[in-house]
């Protein structure tokens, strides 16, 4: 995906979390609204995610093979009559997404920013992820089931995403 593609889908992407943010706030006390705004944001960052990823692995100079291989999501099996095959491999995004920004900031080679893995904006972006995991997921009935201030964690995590996304971007 070329850098023009890239930025027509971040915006159709936010339009679209937006959208969703509106229809949501109609019916606050809507339980099926609330399960469609977090994986709309959730969704949002993963595609974030995966396209810097292939920026990163198309560009893959200072990459070492494993950050090759999970940027890449591929994993590799030697048959034993010799034949290598390819099978995609899974990765969670907060994992992809800490080393994203590791390999750019290394390649940045820049001190002056920093994505802060240890505030509250971090925490509310894995709680982010594990509510869409949860209702994606659900083990028992009341799992499907959203509370105001996780919604309020899920926006607070998307924003902070949205805004280091940003930065990094610009490195």
């Amino acid at each position: 995906m070329d850098l023009e593609q890239n930025n027509i889908l971040w915006k159709e992407m936010r339009a679209e979390v937006y959208a969703v943010q509106t229809w949501a706030r109609a019916d606050p006390d809507s339980d099926i609204r609330k399960r469609v705004f977090v994986r709309s944001m959730a969704a949002f960052c993963e595609s974030c995610i995966n396209s810097l990823s292939e920026a990163v692995v198309t560009a893959a100079a200072g990459l070492s093979a494993a950050e090759y291989a999970i940027l890449s999501e591929t994993q590799f099996d030697l048959a034993e009559n010799g034949v290598i095959r390819e099978r995609s491999r899974f990765y969670p995004p907060i994992s992809r997404w800490r080393l994203l920004v590791r390999v750019v900031e290394r390649r940045a080679g820049t001190s002056h920013w920093r994505v802060d893995f240890s505030g509250d904006g971090f925490s509310a972006f894995r709680k982010l992820f594990e509510i869409r995991n949860r209702i994606m997921h659900p083990r028992v009935t009341n799992s499907m089931r959203i509370e105001f201030d996780e919604i309020e964690a899920c926006i607070s995590g998307y924003r902070w995403f949205v805004k280091n996304y940003q930065s990094l971007c610009k490195v």
